[in-house]
């Protein structure tokens, strides 16, 4: 079962990486605008966030199983709609329908809490975090290949076929476990939530392009912010609420939260200079293409899954507290070395692997601290909520990051008939070793909220507190 839902939730992440390097094509096949073709990617972001409350909550009412086979099969429809998307007007419109797969991930990780017993759930969740990882990477690079060889459709072909059989495999192995029989789900808290999320993260969404305090752009945080605000006092008063808010009171679950929203931005706080870095032309950065990036990071990005089956391993041994203060310690010196060393490829390569040595243990402990922690008849609606708060702090990352790129340039010079001609704007290296050093700031507030959890561990399937 575990190889099932492993597959599973790795097309999502197969298909967000691989459409990255399309976007340039896509914007040329459909003669549409920069503007336009970005959305693409965030439509997903921003639909697929504000549906992760009510697919987690259906999860606990309705079953587990049974949403995770509905929302792979509303994907794969998606995925069959992009395939064949005339316009780009519908390839937005699938892309919209295959926000379900973000469901994905929560959906698996409450399944492993009913199929592994506690001591054995970090090891599930690890393989499961592992996986995801390594699929990002290659769909970053195969996307590369592929979309050069074939094209973007036969992309989208590729891993249609693929979430066909993945249907298939969930449907036929996998088991339904406990359902919380006799509930209901407060749609309109949902709602409520779902588009206070979704008003917040396309104001993130749009905030490079049309600034930051555009009229144009507050008009969307501000009734966001506002739907957020209410959200608690509304959810006080329902007798079946879609998230119990005494939830948050529980110490772990509080942490869990917390690290995998600053978790988040720490993660997109090296992986957004790094690439940007990676690519920018010699003497600004490395002057690599797409292809040579990602396997760059594909030693590291392999390296995950050694580091989650390790960590998995150890979590219950030893607890979350001392796996996730080593793995800040290891993010640390892993963002320290992309400020003081980044001349070369291989430099850059090991940084990323130091980098994610320790993103895997601070990510994974958090996750398995957030289960545990839960009441069984909430685990889903509870990873639903830590995983969009994981992607919130995603959204957060870039624009740190590109705040301090536009804020720190350098002219940009090209050699014209043996003359230095100033061409444009570059982001200095300043910019990115402050981008680093945010990083480490983001990396310690992790250390700080790590020793406000309580620490557990497992003999055989009895726990200790500590």
């Amino acid at each position: 079962m575990l190889l099932t839902l492993t597959f599973t939730v790795m097309i999502g992440d197969y298909v967000e990486a691989m459409i990255l390097p399309a976007i340039p094509v896509i914007q040329k096949d459909f003669n549409t605008t920069p503007t336009l073709v970005a959305w693409t990617t965030s439509i997903l972001l921003v639909v697929g966030t504000a549906l992760v409350p009510v697919f987690s909550k259906l999860g606990d009412i309705r079953g587990k199983k049974k949403m995770l086979v509905i929302s792979l099969g509303i994907y794969t429809i998606g995925v069959g709609v992009a395939w064949l998307a005339p316009t780009i007007y519908v390839l937005l419109f699938a892309r919209a329908i295959q926000a379900t797969g973000v469901v994905l991930a929560p959906l698996a990780l409450a399944i492993v809490t009913d199929i592994f017993p506690k001591e054995k759930q970090a090891l599930g969740q690890s393989v499961l975090g592992g996986a995801v990882a390594i699929s990002t990477t290659s769909g970053y690079v195969l996307g590369s290949v592929v979309i050069q060889s074939v094209g973007w459709r036969d992309g989208f072909l590729t891993v249609l076929c693929a979430s066909v059989l993945a249907l298939v495999l969930a449907e036929i192995v996998l088991v339904e476990g406990p359902v919380a029989r006799g509930s209901a789900i407060d749609y309109s808290g949902a709602f409520m939530l779902g588009a206070g999320v979704l008003f917040v993260l396309a104001y993130l969404t749009e905030g490079s392009s049309i600034g930051w305090s555009s009229l144009e752009d507050i008009s969307l945080l501000l009734p966001g912010l506002g739907l957020l605000a209410v959200f608690p006092f509304f959810e006080n008063r329902r007798t079946n609420p879609l998230i119990e808010l005494r939830l948050l009171r529980i110490r772990n679950f509080f942490v869990s939260n917390t690290v995998r929203f600053l978790g988040g931005i720490c993660n997109f706080l090296f992986y957004y200079p790094f690439v940007y870095f990676a690519e920018y032309p010699k003497p600004y950065g490395l002057g690599l293409g797409i292809e040579s990036t990602g396997f760059i990071l594909a030693p590291a990005t392999l390296s995950v899954l050694g580091w989650a089956l390790l960590y998995g391993k150890l979590i219950p041994k030893v607890g979350p507290r001392p796996v996730m203060l080593v793995g800040s310690g290891a993010l640390i010196a892993g963002l320290a070395l992309c400020i003081l060393q980044r001349s070369s490829p291989v430099y850059f390569a090991l940084d990323a692997i130091i980098f994610f040595s320790g993103l895997v243990p601070v990510l994974f402990s958090s996750v398995n601290m957030a289960s545990l922690s839960l009441p069984k008849d909430q685990v889903t609606i509870g990873m639903g909520v830590n995983s969009m708060l994981g992607t919130l702090g995603q959204s957060f990352g870039p624009i740190i990051a590109t705040t301090i790129l536009v804020s720190y340039t350098e002219p940009l010079t090209k050699v014209v008939n043996g003359q230095t001609v100033v061409v444009g704007q570059i982001a200095s290296p300043m910019a990115f070793s402050l981008i680093f050093g945010v990083g480490i700031v983001i990396t310690c507030l992790v250390i700080l909220a790590s020793f406000f959890g309580r620490n557990y561990t497992f003999s055989k399937s009895e726990s200790t507190s500590s």
